[in-house]
């Protein structure tokens, strides 16, 4: 994460101001053409390098939320109010970084200190916020840590050190006897340039990053020739019948709800439950008025119904036990419910064509015994 890629400035010739344009983050530095080290324009000398400036009042912010995120999680220090332990380490979102924790007084990036034991210290070009020190070497200057090196050059003027993204300007100041550096952002405040300072001064080179066009019904937008395009229009369907769906440049999709489609008629229950209603939009929302009826405690009624709407009919029919015919025609059977409707299983033996026997018994099944018998004629003594 430490970025190295820096550029140093300087001049030659102790009596003549000269100007050299280099990338660099805003620094000062000076020195006196015999190499006497001096303050420069921001009160800054090599003796300043790596001072601790944190002070347990101030609050990180949303820059360096943005600057340390790695994947798009922050490990930060949060401040509690337990004197036993101070601090506790999390583990967060850029986004919950700075929503919840920018502002939030004494919390800091835990870059180098993974115990929140005050042990680290920002790199160069990280946003200074007066939480945690810039590292040995550095100091915080125009808001970000920078490298302040100058020195001793006895046979000429300082060399200074400035980092990308900022042009120098390093001069002999006659009244003072000394050099001296400022450095300006070379930031044109166009997103879709890269803000480059070069020896000839800045350089704003066009790029094809993602950007936003500042229009929330645009997906993808990306830069093209130093401006900000807004890709595919926004798909704001909510895919509910019962919303209008819209998109607003400053907000994005907005749903509202309507009235939607024509009614449609519906269906719910089952047997002797069943019933009518409506699929109708109430309040953006699909509703059923359809309500389906109370089912019996049973089903053991023959009738074809389902009286307790299980999706079974008359299943709960009792079976009876049943006789038919007389005589020798007699028989047993039993009740069943098939289709609605109880059919009888009994069935009556074939009678015969006469009752001739004298046995006691009704053969043709009339209810009569022996009837038919024919009668002898007998004699005795």
């Amino acid at each position: 994460m430490q970025r190295t890629d820096l550029v140093a400035f300087g001049v030659n010739g102790p009596r003549q101001a000269y100007v050299m344009l280099l990338a660099a983050v805003a620094v000062g530095c000076s020195e006196g053409p015999g190499g006497q080290e001096k303050a420069g324009p921001f009160g800054v000398t090599s003796s300043h390098v790596g001072a601790h400036y944190a002070t347990t009042d101030s609050a990180l912010t949303a820059a360096q939320c943005a600057y340390f995120a790695v994947n798009g999680v922050v490990n930060l220090c949060h401040r509690t109010s337990s004197k036993k332990q101070p601090f506790t380490i999390l583990r967060v979102a850029e986004s919950a970084c700075i929503a919840g924790h920018a502002g939030h007084a004494g919390d800091y990036v835990a870059y180098g200190d993974p115990t929140c034991s005050g042990q680290g210290c920002f790199p160069m070009g990280a946003p200074f916020d007066g939480t945690v020190e810039c590292c040995p070497g550095l100091a915080p200057v125009g808001g970000v840590c920078a490298i302040v090196t100058c020195p001793e050059n006895a046979s000429g003027p300082p060399t200074c050190t400035c980092a990308p993204g900022f042009v120098g300007t390093l001069t002999w100041n006659y009244a003072e006897s000394e050099w001296l550096g400022t450095c300006e952002s070379c930031d044109d405040g166009n997103p879709c340039t890269s803000d480059l300072g070069t020896t000839t001064g800045c350089s704003h080179a066009y790029h094809s990053l993602p950007c936003n066009d500042g229009n929330a019904c645009t997906t993808s937008d990306a830069c093209s020739g130093g401006a900000c395009v807004g890709g595919p229009t926004t798909n704001c369907d909510d895919g509910n019948i019962c919303t209008t769906d819209t998109c607003a440049v400053a907000t994005g999709c907005t749903h509202i709800p309507s009235t939607g489609p024509a009614a449609v008629a519906t269906t719910c229950g089952v047997g002797a439950c069943t019933a009518l209603g409506e699929s109708t939009c109430v309040n953006g929302a699909l509703f059923d008025t359809c309500q389906a009826g109370t089912p019996a405690a049973g089903d053991v009624t023959c009738d074809g119904v389902d009286e307790d709407c299980d999706g079974a009919n008359d299943e709960d029919y009792a079976a009876q036990a049943t006789t038919c015919g007389t005589g020798a025609c007699a028989a047993t059977g039993a009740t069943a419910c098939v289709n609605g409707a109880v059919i009888n299983s009994c069935q009556a033996g074939t009678p015969a064509s006469a009752d001739t026997t004298c046995d006691g018994k009704d053969e043709d099944c009339d209810g009569a015994n022996d009837e038919d018998y024919v009668a002898q004629a007998t004699a005795c003594g």
